[in-house]
């Protein structure tokens, strides 16, 4: 049975690596070592491409448990009404269909806290869940969720510290557009470069803009729906600020010379910002969702195009071995 270290190679000299004493090493001298925190392998290139005070802020901030139990991550950033997060969790769940085949492993890049209850489904046919993250808060977290279930490794979407067509599946929710846009095409072809042949990897994102939206938020303004457009809480005092998000519009998605075919599905119609200023409460906001969701469901292509959250689907077939 493949284990966990069976699939690791090293970021900097992609060779083998090896447990010694606290630390895993690579090649035979052992130059290349590698500490392991809490039982939890910290992996890490040379270069990074996320910047130290957005891991500061995840780990210090965006991680901690609120005091409704969710991660004050999803406090800061999330519509966390009952109707709007109604509506996030069913597009969350409508995910899960991509992961039914299972296998071996699922490798979880940018799990952070594995946050909602529906992303747990997502590894119910496979061994083992793989997290890959920048956080080792959020990966401690993830643990206590998943216990002998899961795999936890600090790592870098850009440069990942696995061999190639090791994971069965991919699932990969609102990280590519947090990291530079700089590092935002490696981290594509680093999913693609670990994927199984036969193996499938499904890529949530965030356009900067979106028809769609546009033309729903006048919709609103004519019907004069409102929602409660609270302020966002800040983070405390002292705690670094996260770099901004780097969506790239679906332009440069799609004009990039890409190795592999993908298709679109949608995630969401609308983004929480948009939520926040019009859904109101009530059966008003949960018919206007539920119209929403449904359009999604019956026009996945069009809705992951012209939307605010597309989808990109990956599928390897089963003659290619690797990139």
């Amino acid at each position: 049975m493949t284990s966990i270290i069976d699939i690791l190679r090293c970021p900097i000299t992609t060779r083998n690596l090896h447990v010694e004493s606290s630390s895993l090493t690579s090649g035979a001298s052992g130059n290349t070592s590698f500490p392991i925190v809490d039982g939890i392998p910290v992996l890490l290139p040379e270069i990074v491409s996320t910047s130290s005070s957005t891991t500061e802020y995840y780990d210090q901030f965006g991680w901690e448990t609120a005091a409704d139990g969710k991660s004050k991550e999803s406090v800061h950033d999330l519509d966390m009404r009952g109707t709007s997060y109604r509506y996030t969790r069913r597009c969350i769940s409508r995910l899960a269909k991509y992961f039914r085949n299972g296998g071996d492993f699922l490798l979880d890049l940018g799990s952070g806290a594995i946050p909602h209850e529906e992303l747990l489904s997502y590894h119910a046919n496979f061994r083992k869940r793989v997290c890959v993250d920048l956080s080792i808060t959020a990966l401690k977290q993830a643990r206590e969720k998943l216990g002998d279930r899961g795999e936890y490794i600090v790592g870098d979407a850009a440069t990942l510290p696995f061999k190639d067509g090791v994971f069965d599946a991919v699932t990969c929710n609102h990280l590519i557009y947090v990291i530079p846009a700089a590092f935002q095409r490696a981290a594509m072809l680093e999913i693609w470069r670990v994927l199984k042949p036969g193996g499938i990897a499904v890529v949530v994102y965030q356009w900067p803009w979106s028809g769609i939206q546009v033309r729903l938020a006048r919709l609103a303004q004519k019907l004069r729906l409102k929602g409660p457009e609270e302020p966002t809480p800040l983070a405390p005092a002292g705690v670094p600020s996260r770099a901004a998000d780097e969506p790239q519009p679906r332009e440069w998605f799609e004009r990039q010379k890409w190795p592999f075919k993908y298709t679109y599905d949608c995630f969401r119609l609308v983004d929480n910002g948009f939520m926040k200023k019009y859904v109101p409460d009530g059966w008003i906001g949960q018919l206007f969702l539920a119209l929403l969701f449904a359009v999604q469901r019956v026009m996945p292509g069009a809705s992951g195009r012209w939307g605010a959250g597309p989808v990109f689907v990956l599928r390897k077939p089963l003659s290619e071995s690797g990139i």
